[in-house]
């Protein structure tokens, strides 16, 4: 009887840990991760979520600096001038006046992500699978090559991939993992 009961107790905490970490089943990369283009007269989102409204707070990430920024939507707009067919566009509003432009981001939506340095990378659980993400942005010969990672840049599992493009000539900075559909 005794080991009945301790057995259904550590049952019932394993439940209960476990679903204090459950992946969020309807959080995806299609819909959850998007390519943000910044220039100097707008900041712009491309999205795979037909679905957001005004006043909706996601994570810029600026990968070549390694920093999350708080950013907002403001309205859909038509295009983000390199759409994919099913993305949606969107006009955000992010605070950040020492951002180099033209700059290419990634955006992601969640509530409660929190995202922290991991050596010289900033990381965070996006997905709530309890494997850290990272945020890659890299130039091609015509392009700029966005990618979130799991568990390590490059050497990890590749999640997301988007690419860019800029419609002139720039030096490659790319790594062949980075590169590939």
């Amino acid at each position: 009887m005794i080991v009945k009961h301790i057995c259904f107790l550590m049952t019932a905490a394993l439940t209960l840990s476990c679903r204090s970490h459950a992946v969020n089943a309807s959080w995806s990369y299609d819909k959850n991760v998007g390519l943000a283009v910044v220039t100097a007269g707008h900041a712009c989102l491309s999205i795979n979520d037909p679905s957001l409204t005004p006043n909706t707070h996601v994570h810029f990430i600026d990968a070549q600096r390694q920093r999350e920024m708080p950013a907002v939507i403001v309205s859909g707009r038509q295009t983000c001038g390199n759409d994919s067919a099913g993305t949606s566009g969107y006009e955000m509003r992010l605070d950040a006046s020492d951002m180099q432009i033209p700059m290419v981001g990634i955006v992601v939506i969640g509530d409660g992500i929190t995202f922290a340095r991991r050596g010289t990378q900033l990381a965070g659980d996006v997905d709530r699978d309890r494997h850290d993400e990272f945020f890659r942005t890299c130039t091609s010969a015509e392009g700029v090559h966005a990618t979130v990672w799991s568990d390590a840049p490059l050497t990890g599992t590749r999640r997301w991939h988007q690419y860019y493009a800029l419609g002139y000539d720039v030096e490659s900075t790319c790594m062949p993992a980075e590169l590939s559909p």
